[in-house]
C-alpha cells in the first residue's frame, strides 16, 4: 500500500496530466516505476477521485470512542 506522501505525489500528477495534452503519466511507487496510460478525461477524472478516496482513509483517524446524548424529548 502506498504511503500518504507517495499518494500525495499520484495526486499532483494526476491533476497535472489533466491540463496537459500528454496521454501517459509515470508513477513512482516504492521501487516500482509504473507507465499509465489514460484514453480519456473520464479515465484521469476517476483515476483522481480514487487517489483522493485513498487520500482520505490514509490521513483520517480512527473514531475510538463514540458518545450518546439522549434525553426523554421532555
Amino acid at each position: 500500500m502506498a504511503t500518504l506522501a507517495e499518494l500525495q505525489t499520484m495526486r499532483d500528477q494526476l491533476m497535472a496530466a489533466r491540463g496537459s495534452p500528454e496521454q501517459r503519466i509515470r508513477f513512482r511507487n516504492g521501487d516500482v516505476e509504473e507507465d499509465v496510460w489514460f484514453r480519456t478525461d473520464a479515465e484521469l477524472a476517476a483515476a483522481l477521485r480514487d487517489v483522493e478516496r485513498r487520500i482520505s482513509l490514509a490521513s483520517a483517524g480512527r473514531i475510538s470512542t463514540v458518545v450518546f446524548h439522549t434525553s426523554k424529548g421532555v
